[in-house]
């Protein structure tokens, strides 16, 4: 295993700078960010911790870093809690943080998520769809498969684009005004990632609203994601949920995940009450679908015993699953199972096996958490 050898402060300068939001939104993700703080979210909180540390969008201040870390890491946010740790570590901080390995980690929600971050999985996201697509059809690949796959992630270049070095015109304007539910959808996503013309939220709204009342899934899920952030509309966590509820009653795993967590988290940070039983329900259907993160956030319910009898077999049943589909939290969770001997047989040596892997990938609970064993 290749432990990082770099001292504390690197190790913590480069972790804050991948978490940190774009400079251009910076104002405005400053005054949202202490918002939903204020109301007590555990991830805004950190942001704020980050945007302090950094001194980006306002006068670098350790001490209130320290303050909204503090706040964070007091509501089990993990990473939070490792920067204390660093920044105690660093001679930066005179308040001693202690590591808790055994604590039970859960993904950020994607509808939080700063905008560099979403991009970045929705490039991966496109070059995954497009390797899709061309494996599906060969050498021949079919043209409006790659142009779909580009244009679901914001990244729609068209291949005459990339030969001639031009713009082509959208080749879902026509049938989007025509009403083809399919076709709005992707005209509305050319608005929203700001290709083909400029950028523009409400347009973007507008096309996936007339695709959402028309039945399509993928348009009501980010239709939802819109009114939670605000994004060309009024933010509306009610109509957000509403949207969502439409869409993971038709199937979609993602709305079954997001509606998991505004139920699991309550009404002062997502709009909707805190009700860990419907949680669950929602977790479970979108574990069930195969979807990571659900499976990772349902072994965290048995963990803890939310919503249903605290079951810790169960929630390594779940970790693993999550785990094996290369989700980094499951990956940590397993190992935390296995380091307090939480539904299996304690095996520390094995807890540093994962914890180690994980490192090994770059993920920095990983690292503190193999830290923390040595």
């Amino acid at each position: 295993m290749a432990f990082f050898k770099t001292s504390l402060i690197r190790k913590l300068t480069l972790f804050l700078a991948a978490a940190m939001l774009s400079v251009s939104a910076m104002a405005t993700d400053f005054n949202e960010n202490k918002r939903l703080a204020n109301q007590g979210n555990a991830s805004a909180q950190y942001n704020l911790g980050v945007m302090y540390y950094k001194g980006e969008g306002v006068k670098k201040d350790n001490a209130k870093a320290i303050e909204w870390f503090k706040l964070a890491a007091n509501q089990g946010h993990p990473r939070s809690q490792y920067n204390l740790e660093a920044m105690y570590s660093n001679g930066e901080s005179a308040y001693p943080y202690k590591i808790a390995s055994e604590r039970i980690s859960e993904p950020v929600p994607v509808f939080l998520r700063s905008p560099t971050t979403a991009a970045a999985q929705a490039i991966a996201q496109a070059e995954a769809d497009i390797k899709a697509a061309q494996a599906a059809v060969g050498i021949e690949i079919a043209q409006d498969e790659v142009e779909v796959a580009k244009a679901r992630a914001g990244l729609k270049k068209f291949s005459t684009d990339l030969a001639k070095g031009t713009k082509s015109k959208s080749p879902f304007e026509a049938k989007a005004k025509r009403g083809d539910a399919r076709a709005q959808y992707f005209f509305g996503a050319e608005y929203f990632g700001g290709f083909g013309s400029v950028k523009d939220y409400k347009k973007a709204f507008e096309w996936w609203e007339k695709s959402a009342y028309q039945g399509n899934v993928d348009a009501q899920y980010d239709l939802g994601g819109m009114y939670f952030n605000g994004y060309g509309t009024t933010r509306d966590y009610k109509k957000g949920i509403e949207w969502w509820e439409r869409a993971a009653h038709q199937g979609s795993a993602k709305a079954q995940y997001s509606l998991g967590l505004t139920y699991q988290k309550g009404y002062g940070t997502y709009g909707a009450g805190k009700d860990y039983k419907k949680a669950v329900t929602w977790y479970q259907k979108a574990a069930e679908q195969g979807n990571a993160d659900a499976q990772n956030n349902l072994g965290y319910m048995y963990s803890s015993g939310l919503g249903l009898r605290q079951n810790h077999k169960k929630a390594l049943e779940w970790f693993q699953k999550s785990a094996k589909q290369g989700n980094v939290d499951g990956q940590n969770n397993v190992g935390r199972m296995y380091l307090k001997g939480n539904g299996v047989r304690q095996n520390k040596a094995k807890a540093k096996e994962i914890f180690g892997k994980t490192c090994d990938d770059g993920d920095q609970a990983g690292c503190d958490n193999y830290r923390f064993l040595n």
